[in-house]
């Protein structure tokens, strides 16, 4: 793999003081627990929760990255440290360091010969994900990254509160590169790291948030496998990283994943990190028409329908009556919404 690599001792000297008690924490967890956490007054109690719930044979430590939040996170962080000394080291600063900083500087503190992670707002369901986990990675020592299914909660004012289960859509042996650009697999909440497998390059610091870019290195560095598994919920909310994001910052950000990824790619990797960049025009093109800029996206469809032939006729199908036929579309998708409602409400 090419690309310049950050170096645990760069990722030191990121601004940082820790409060914790090394004496009591053991010195040589198994796993290492990251939480990374900003303004997550309301959630952060649940998901620490959800991690000292876990039901483990191993030693662990829980890092907590808390980014100078203007709310009670950091107050509640650290009432639970002093709770839990034998478990939670504290990562904080006197300014904002930023998201990925935040990540990165508790990454490098990290002891585990595994990594999870649980982002402040989200919270783990399953007491058994990290036993799951660690047994299957235990199993396949060739597997940098074990993710698993989560639910998705819808909490932003306006939308109708609903659980949506999001994760591999069918259940493979093992997943590639070309699963991680061209799909969404797997959600940051259900991520476990074999710590040694993961090389984290310096294209890291550009990019908006590090959940896309660190499937992608974890395929590159090695196997992705996944638990069938429900074992968290990620949660949208208007204060989320991403969730008050435009649907063109999104695809934004899968473009500079992918360009990154082009630089570090053999030539083989290329081509599907290629089709995940081609893929966001083609997202690019549905927004459009979302925001009522039908002559822009009919300008850009031609090009895109006749690539999109080539790789997935369904998609292509539906880019192109949503372009040419905005309004049975709409019908149809509703329709399709109404049905995922009604299955959902028999099976609870």
């Amino acid at each position: 793999m090419r690309g310049e690599i950050i170096t645990r001792e760069e990722m030191l000297a990121l601004p940082a003081y820790e409060v914790s008690d090394l004496g009591q924490i053991p010195p040589d967890p198994l796993v290492s627990v990251i939480v990374i956490t900003y303004n997550h007054g309301a959630y952060i109690e649940q998901a620490i929760e959800g991690i000292l719930a876990q039901q483990c044979d191993f030693p662990i430590e829980v890092i907590i990255g808390e980014d100078k939040s203007p709310d009670r996170t950091l107050a509640i962080c650290q009432d639970y440290q002093q709770r839990y000394p034998q478990l939670i080291r504290l990562v904080t600063w006197h300014e904002n360091v930023g998201a990925n900083a935040n990540y990165l500087r508790c990454w490098g503190r990290a002891r585990g010969k595994y990594v999870a992670i649980c982002e402040g707002d989200d919270y783990w369901i399953d007491p058994s994900k990290l036993s799951k986990q660690v047994a299957l990675m235990e199993q396949f020592p060739d597997t940098s990254l074990c993710g698993a299914r989560t639910w998705m909660l819808d909490e932003r004012p306006g939308k109708n509160p609903k659980k949506m289960l999001i994760g591999p859509k069918r259940m493979r042996i093992k997943y590639s590169l070309e699963d991680v650009v061209t799909s969404y697999l797997c959600h940051t909440s259900t991520f476990m790291f074999r710590k040694s497998q993961l090389l984290i390059t310096k294209h890291a610091l550009a990019l908006s948030y590090l959940d896309g870019y660190l499937q992608s290195l974890s395929a590159i560095q090695g196997t992705i496998r996944c638990l069938p598994d429900v074992v968290s919920v990620y949660r949208q909310h208007p204060g989320g990283i991403d969730t008050g994001s435009s649907p063109y910052r999104h695809c934004d950000h899968n473009v500079a994943v992918c360009e990154s990824l082009l630089d570090i790619v053999n030539k083989n990797d290329a081509h599907y990190v290629k089709i995940g960049l081609y893929l966001m025009q083609v997202k690019r093109c549905h927004y459009l028409i979302n925001d009522g800029r039908i002559n822009e996206a009919r300008k850009m469809a031609p090009r895109l329908l006749r690539r999109l032939a080539h790789h997935d006729l369904m998609k292509t199908l539906i880019l192109l009556l949503h372009v040419y036929l905005p309004k049975p579309y709409a019908l149809i998708k509703q329709l399709k919404n109404y049905v995922a409602r009604v299955s959902y409400g028999k099976r609870i």
